[in-house]
């Protein structure tokens, strides 16, 4: 069986910095002109965007699923939600889970 690996589309310290600097705009916005100022709530929209948009591109969120192998083995299949067609790789990657088969992404973009 071919196994399917997805790298994670982003680095992670560039999301994390994004994400820390929209938390402190949005502070700083939330002090000085309300929570209801537009500013604010942008900061805010932006920041809750980026963090579901991380989550479902991430890789590592998964389903995982047990079933039997051809040897009547179970073992752990491990399935994306969300996986981009331009970074599928068919080889495994170094820090890659022993004993867990990786399938393709339920929604291939």
């Amino acid at each position: 069986m071919v196994q399917t690996y997805y790298p994670r589309p982003y680095r992670t310290i560039q999301y994390l910095g994004v994400q820390f600097l929209l938390a402190i705009t949005g502070i700083i916005f939330w002090s000085l002109l309300g929570i209801n100022s537009t500013p604010s709530l942008f900061a805010w929209m932006t920041f809750y965007t980026l963090q579901l948009g991380g989550v479902l591109f991430d890789p590592v969120i998964c389903a995982i699923t047990r079933t039997e192998d051809r040897g009547g083995v179970k073992v752990e299949v491990k399935r994306p939600l969300i996986g981009f067609r331009w970074s599928e790789s068919h080889e495994p990657p170094e820090d890659v889970d022993v004993g867990v088969i990786h399938e393709r992404a339920y929604l291939r973009i």
